[in-house]
C-alpha cells in the first residue's frame, strides 16, 4: 500500500524514512496509509482570548470583542468518530510573554482609552497588525490532546465529508516532524494556521479537487487566492503535502484563516469541509 503524498507516492517505509532524515523527532516508519472509514478529519477554532481576562486588564468591551471575534486557536483532530478523537495543536511556550508584549502594545497605542466598537476594530488591526505579529518569535510546541477537550471548548469545527489518509499514527508523526523542523514558532508565518492547515493538507482529501485546481488553486470562497495573485501569510507546505491532484489546499487554508484575523471575514479550512455539531455520548 501506497500514499500519495509530498508531491509523488510513497510506501509506508519510504514516507517514515523521508520523515526521519528531516527530523530525529520523525523518526521511525509510518504504518501505510489507507482510505478507509476507520478514520475521519476535523478543523477547529476556538477563541484565543478570553474576553473576561482582556476586561480584567483594563481592556473596553469593544475591544476584547474585536480580538474575540477575530483572533483564534487552531486544532487538526482526528480519530475513528469524535469521541475517540485525537486533537492537535501548534503552541509557542512563551505564549505569556506574547500575551504581555500585546497588552504592552495596547497601552502604547491608546487602545484602553478606546470607547466605541469601530474605533475599537481598527485598533485591533492596528495593535496586532502583521508588523507586531511578525516581531513576535517563540519556541514551537505540539501537544496532542483528547478530542472531546477541543469539541467542548470550540468556537466553531468543521468536519471532512471524506476519510482521511493518514492514520493516528501518521498524524501523530506529521505533527513531530512539522515541530522539529529548524524554525521558530512566528505569530506570523509559523504559528497554529501553519500547522493544522500543513496536517491538513497531508492528510485530507478533496473530493472536488481536479488535477486543473492543483495548478491553479480553487479555495472555497470564489475568486479567492488563484494562481499569481500575492499570498501574504503561506509559503510551500513545510511538510511538503498535497501533492495529490485531490490534495487539500495548504494556501488556501492558512490564507482564510490568517485573512480572518486581520480583516475579519471569517476563515474556513476549504477541501470541502463542512460545519460540525458534536454531539458527544
Amino acid at each position: 500500500m501506497s500514499v500519495s503524498l509530498f508531491n509523488q507516492s510513497f510506501t509506508g517505509d519510504q514516507l517514515g524514512a523521508m520523515l526521519a532524515a528531516e527530523s530525529d523527532a520523525a523518526a521511525g516508519v509510518l504504518a501505510p496509509v489507507e482510505l478507509s472509514q476507520h478514520n475521519r478529519l476535523w478543523f477547529c477554532k476556538r477563541h484565543a482570548f478570553e474576553v473576561g481576562e482582556l476586561r480584567t486588564r483594563g481592556v473596553p468591551a469593544a475591544v476584547a470583542d474585536a480580538f474575540n471575534d477575530r483572533a483564534h486557536h487552531l486544532y487538526l483532530i482526528v480519530g475513528p468518530d469524535a469521541a475517540r478523537s485525537r486533537a492537535h495543536e501548534y503552541t509557542p511556550a512563551n505564549g505569556v510573554e506574547m500575551l504581555d508584549a500585546m497588552y504592552a502594545q495596547m497601552q502604547q497605542k491608546g487602545a484602553l482609552r478606546i470607547p466605541g466598537a469601530a474605533a475599537a476594530v481598527a485598533t485591533f488591526a492596528t495593535i496586532f497588525g502583521r508588523a507586531f505579529a511578525a516581531r513576535q518569535f517563540g519556541t514551537g510546541e505540539h501537544a496532542a490532546v483528547a478530542g472531546p477537550s477541543v469539541f467542548a471548548l470550540a468556537s466553531q469545527c468543521w468536519e471532512s465529508p471524506l476519510p482521511s489518509r493518514c492514520s493516528v499514527a501518521d498524524v501523530d508523526r506529521l505533527a513531530a516532524a512539522f515541530t522539529a523542523r529548524d524554525e521558530r514558532f512566528n505569530l506570523l508565518n509559523n504559528n497554529c494556521a501553519h500547522f493544522a492547515c500543513a496536517l491538513l493538507s497531508s492528510c485530507g482529501t478533496d473530493g472536488n479537487r481536479t488535477a486543473a485546481d492543483a495548478a491553479e488553486p480553487r479555495p472555497w470562497w470564489r475568486g479567492g487566492w488563484r494562481r499569481g495573485r500575492r499570498r501574504r501569510y503561506s509559503a510551500p507546505n513545510p511538510l511538503g503535502g498535497g501533492g495529490a491532484a485531490d490534495a487539500c489546499s495548504y494556501d488556501d487554508c492558512v490564507e482564510s484563516f490568517m485573512s480572518e484575523m486581520f480583516t475579519g471575514r471569517h476563515g474556513h479550512p476549504g477541501c470541502g469541509f463542512e460545519r460540525f455539531e458534536v454531539a458527544l455520548k
